[in-house]
């Protein structure tokens, strides 16, 4: 029986996992998990491949009740796992402003006794990390 559901379109296979097919969503999984690796693995940092084609899985699992059809699987696929790579982006780069801020509080704390150089030093530091954005 798996042979022959091997055989089935991505979009016959979400129908079935609709109906409680746990076998096709393995299928499903297997199928798409190498590719989708390596696309994330080219859009985030190596040591955030993993975790964020997890969250690209977990959101196909969720959404696939909304799947209508309307579009190819890969299609809608596509735009999940991008989506999931722009949720990436987004919460990084916060930690990424949060730590400038936290920074920029040591740098001119007007109460820090720091020596006038080492606080010039470390702003040219961060302008240029400022600037590559």
């Amino acid at each position: 029986m798996l042979n022959a559901k091997r055989q089935l379109t991505d979009e016959e296979l979400v129908e079935r996992i609709k109906d409680g097919d746990t076998d096709c969503l393995d299928i499903l999984v297997e199928t798409h998990l190498p590719r989708m690796h390596s696309r994330i693995h080219n859009l985030v940092p190596e040591s955030d491949a993993d975790d964020v084609t997890q969250d690209v899985f977990i959101g196909l699992i969720d959404s696939i009740p909304n799947f209508e059809g309307r579009s190819a699987f890969t299609t809608w696929f596509h735009r999940i796992a991008m989506n999931k790579v722009a949720d990436y982006h987004r919460r990084t780069a916060m930690r990424r402003e949060d730590i400038d801020d936290e920074l920029s509080l040591r740098i001119f704390n007007p109460w820090n006794e720091t020596d006038d150089v080492l606080i010039v030093e470390q702003v040219l530091r961060v302008i240029p990390q400022k600037c590559n954005r």
